[in-house]
C-alpha cells in the first residue's frame, strides 16, 4: 500500500466522544499549530533583575497569597513599570528589578480563594425553614477579590474588588492613597479617551455606571460646568467588568452586555444593551486587544468586536468539565501578541496548589483551540515588556516565550491524535515505518496507541525516537500516535505512514 500521509486539521477537539473527535488532534500540552506544523510553545526562564539574578518572590506564604492581577506601562522617560495586584498587598517591580511593596494604608486584605454564599435563599430548595437565613454554606461560591489597573499620565490607578477602592500612585512615592471622593464598592473602572475615570458598581447600587469630570479623578459630583455623571443599567445581576475597544465602551455584568459611547453633554455617555446571557465566568477573564474583546462565560466563550458573537470552542465540554467548580473566578485571560492568541489560565479540579494550574488557548487568527497544563496566576504580554510576563502561585516571576529555550519542568510537551482508521474501521492497520519531516529529527519521540474498538483497551507501541525513517512496528483496527519532547523548537508537519491493511475480524 502507498504511503499514508497524516495531515489533520490544526487544533484540538475534546467535545463528545474519543471516538467523535476521529481524525482530529484530541490532546495537547504547551504546542501551537503555526503555518501548516505542530510547534512547541517558547521556553521560560525567572526574571531576572539588573544585576543579572533572580527577582525574588513577590511574598512569603503562598497559602494565604496569590496574584491576581498585573499591569505593566512605561512613562514618558521611556522607563519601565510593573504592578502586581495579590489578594493581600500591592507590589512594585522598577526597571532594574527591584521590589517593593506600595500597599495602600488601611487597605484590608482578603481571602485567596472563594467562599460560599450563606443567609437568605442560598442552597437547595426545600432545605432549612422558609424565611430564615441559612447558616450553612450554600452552593454558590463568593468571587475572589482581584484588582483593576490604569494608567492615568505617569501615574497608575488601580482598584481593588475587594474593598471597592480607588487608588493612585506616584512612580517614586512610598504607597498608593485612596482617592476618597470616588464612589465606595466600584467593581471595575477606565480611562475613557476623554480623560473621565469610569466605573462601575457601588455599595448601593450594583448596576451603576458612574464617571468623573474630565482631567479629574477625584470629582464625582455632577454639576452644569464638569461632565461627572452615572446612570443605571436595566438588567439583572450586577455589574462585572468595563472595557473598552477603540471608541466603544462595554460594560459587562452577570448576565448581560451593554456597548455606550460618548455623547457629549447633557447626557455624557449613553449605553445600548446588545447581549442576554452572555455573562462574564470572572472579571478577570475579560481580554481586550485594540480590535476585540474576549470573555469566558458560563457556558460559552464571547467576542465582541463592533457586534456580539459566541466563539464556536471545540474543547468547551472540556473546559467546563475540567475547571474547578468553586474557584472558576479565578480565572484569567490575557492575549499573546505575537501569536495571534489569547490564553485563559483556570484552576482545574485536579490542581494540588488551589490556584490556575491549566491553561485553554484560542487562536483568533486561524480559529482553533489548544490546551495545556502550566502553573500561573495571572500573565501579560504588551509593548512595555520584551517577553510575556507570568506569575506563578508562589509569586514567581517568570519570562515566557524564550527561543530556543527548552522546557525543563512541568508535564512534558506533547499532542496526541484522535482515532484514526482505515476505510470503516472494519479492517486491521499494519504500521511498518513512519516518514517524519527533518524538523522533528532527534528532537521528539512517538508513541503509537492502537485499539480494535473504542470501547476496548489500548497497546501501545514504542516510544520511538523520530530520526528520519523510523521502522515501527503496531497493530489495531484503530490507531492514535502521541508525539512529545521537551527540546527546544520541535516542530511537526505532515507525516507519511507506511500502512498496511488486514483482514476483517
Amino acid at each position: 500500500m502507498p504511503l499514508v500521509p497524516i495531515s489533520l486539521q490544526p487544533g484540538l477537539y475534546k467535545n463528545g466522544t474519543a471516538y467523535g473527535g476521529k481524525l482530529r488532534w484530541a490532546d495537547s500540552n504547551l504546542v501551537r499549530w503555526k503555518d501548516g506544523s505542530i510547534r512547541v510553545v517558547g521556553g521560560w526562564e525567572r526574571r531576572k533583575n539588573s544585576a543579572g539574578e533572580n527577582i525574588p518572590a513577590l511574598y512569603n506564604n503562598a497559602a494565604i497569597e496569590a496574584p491576581r492581577n498585573i499591569f505593566a506601562w512605561t512613562d514618558n522617560s521611556g522607563a519601565r513599570h510593573i504592578v502586581v495586584g495579590t489578594n493581600r498587598d500591592l507590589y512594585y517591580i522598577n526597571s532594574s528589578g527591584a521590589k517593593s511593596t506600595i500597599t495602600p494604608a488601611g487597605f484590608t486584605p482578603a481571602s485567596r480563594d472563594s467562599g460560599l454564599a450563606v443567609g437568605y435563599g442560598t442552597f437547595s430548595y426545600g432545605l432549612s425553614s422558609y424565611g430564615t437565613p441559612r447558616t450553612f454554606s450554600g452552593a454558590i461560591p463568593t468571587p475572589v477579590a482581584s484588582w483593576d489597573f490604569a494608567a492615568w499620565g505617569e501615574k497608575l490607578l488601580a482598584q481593588f474588588r475587594g474593598d471597592g477602592k480607588l487608588y493612585e500612585w506616584t512612580v517614586g512615592t512610598a504607597a498608593a492613597l485612596a482617592i476618597s471622593t470616588s464612589p465606595d464598592g466600584m467593581q471595575d473602572f477606565l480611562v475613557t479617551d476623554e480623560r473621565i475615570v469610569m466605573g462601575i458598581g457601588n455599595e448601593t447600587d450594583p448596576r451603576i455606571v458612574q464617571w468623573s469630570a474630565s482631567e479629574d479623578n477625584t470629582n464625582w459630583t455632577p454639576a452644569v460646568t464638569n461632565q461627572a455623571g452615572s446612570l443605571t443599567l436595566a438588567g439583572t445581576g450586577p455589574l462585572l467588568a468595563i472595557t473598552q475597544i477603540m471608541n466603544e465602551l462595554l460594560v459587562i455584568s452577570q448576565n448581560e452586555v451593554y456597548a455606550g459611547r460618548y455623547l457629549g453633554p447633557p447626557y455624557i455617555y449613553g449605553f445600548d444593551r446588545v447581549g442576554d446571557n452572555n455573562g462574564l465566568l470572572s472579571p478577570t477573564s475579560l481580554v481586550t486587544t485594540a480590535r476585540f474583546a474576549m470573555w469566558a462565560g458560563d457556558r460559552n466563550f464571547w467576542m465582541y468586536d463592533g457586534s456580539l458573537h459566541k466563539l464556536e470552542s471545540d474543547i468547551i465540554d472540556f473546559f467546563h468539565n475540567d475547571i474547578s467548580d468553586t474557584e472558576y473566578s479565578k480565572t484569567y485571560g490575557f492575549a499573546l501578541r505575537g501569536f495571534n492568541e489569547v490564553w485563559w489560565l483556570y484552576q482545574s479540579k485536579s490542581s494540588t496548589t488551589g490556584e490556575p494550574d491549566a491553561y485553554v488557548c484560542y487562536d483568533f487568527s486561524a480559529n482553533h483551540w489548544t490546551k495545556g497544563k502550566l502553573p500561573r496566576g495571572v500573565g501579560i504580554d504588551n509593548a512595555a515588556l520584551a517577553y510575556p510576563l507570568l506569575i506563578t502561585a508562589d509569586g514567581l516571576l517568570y519570562n515566557h516565550e524564550l527561543p530556543g529555550t527548552a522546557i525543563t519542568d512541568g508535564v512534558i510537551p506533547y499532542c496526541e491524535t484522535g482515532p484514526i482508521e482505515l476505510g470503516q474501521g472494519d479492517r486491521q492497520a499494519f504500521i511498518d515505518y513512519l516518514y517524519p519531516d527533518e524538523a522533528v529529527a532527534g528532537n521528539v519521540t512517538l508513541t503509537i496507541k492502537t485499539q480494535d474498538m473504542p470501547n476496548l483497551s489500548e497497546t501501545d507501541y514504542g516510544p520511538y525516537t523520530l530520526t528520519g525513517p523510523t521502522p515501527v512496528r503496531a497493530r489495531g483496527r484503530q490507531f492514535a500516535l502521541r508525539f512529545e519532547g521537551r527540546a527546544a523548537g520541535w516542530q511537526i508537519g505532515t507525516m507519511r505512514a507506511n500502512v498496511k491493511t488486514g483482514g476483517i475480524r
